[in-house]
């Protein structure tokens, strides 16, 4: 099995080239074994960070539960909203949804006051009626 790339999904996924060129140095194949430990471990960091917020949001569902006796409906609902949140964490750290711009979007530019009609009734600044 040697010479053998994994699978292309895997390597995205996991961040991994596979090995690297006979061609490398010793202090840049060291270079690139650190490299793959640091993607290993934030990958390590995205599991636990799934799991916790799913205990989470579980653990406080059954707190509702247990305080409002409504077993086991809190409990399913912080276990889903745990996995949603999970999930939606996953996904932005994956880059499949963007992460929010620190600016905010621009404001709607107001409408331009229209024009009185001819003949219209107005009002004036000192409160006089003009026609």
């Amino acid at each position: 099995m040697s010479g053998r790339q994994p699978p292309k999904w895997s390597r995205r996924f996991f961040g991994l080239g596979g090995a690297p060129p006979a061609t490398h140095g010793a202090a840049r194949q060291a270079e690139d074994r650190a490299d793959d430990r640091r993607k290993l471990w934030n990958q390590a960091g995205v599991g636990m960070e799934f799991a916790v917020g799913v205990g989470v949001f579980t653990a406080a569902g059954y707190g509702l539960d247990t305080l409002l006796g409504t077993h086991p409906g809190g409990l399913i609902v912080g276990a889903l909203l745990g996995t949603a949140a999970a999930f939606y964490l996953l996904l932005k750290r994956m880059g499949v949804i963007p992460p929010r711009s620190a600016a905010s979007p621009p404001a709607p530019e107001a409408a331009p006051p229209q024009e009185a009609r001819p003949g219209a009734h107005t009002h004036g600044e000192d409160g006089d009626d003009r026609r």
